[in-house]
């Protein structure tokens, strides 16, 4: 199954001629833990984002150490994110950036939740605030910058 925020956003867009190439990298996909190589999965969203409207970079490390239960890995996990990933896409100011859970697992029983997630969004034009929101609607104002550009 499509994560709870690419449901929204396939239903916000219109894939009529388009390509669309999906990766995983988590530990069920095969192709191994998807802690692995942060730096390296950060820079190659970047340059792809210079070709194409829209780019998913899935890390799915926390929802495994979640899993595991083991609630110090999660923490390490998304310290190494914030540093690795989220920084350096940052320090291009151009980009417009949706950092977002698509669900929570609770480290504590393994269990995913459906409550409210936390985002961050970065668009030029929008700051404050935005109070709670769906994720279709995050969604869409990170797109809608990029089809008016």
């Amino acid at each position: 199954d499509a994560s709870w925020v690419m449901d929204a956003f396939v239903e916000a867009n219109d894939f009529t001629g388009k390509t669309v190439i999906s990766f995983s990298t988590s530990q069920a996909s095969g192709y191994g833990e998807s802690g692995a190589h942060l730096a390296e999965k950060a820079g190659m969203a970047a340059r792809l984002s210079e070709a194409y409207d829209f780019v998913l970079l899935h890390l799915n490390g926390a929802d495994e150490a979640s899993h595991r239960r083991n609630r110090e890995e999660k923490e390490k996990f998304l310290r190494r994110v914030g540093k690795q990933v989220v920084s350096p896409l940052l320090l291009r100011e151009e980009l417009p950036l949706l950092v977002c859970s698509d669900h929570s697992t609770m480290a504590a029983t393994g269990e995913h939740r459906s409550h409210p997630q936390p985002f961050f969004l970065r668009k030029m034009g929008v700051k404050g605030n935005l109070g709670l929101l769906s994720g279709k609607r995050a969604v869409e104002l990170v797109t809608e910058q990029r089809k008016g550009e």
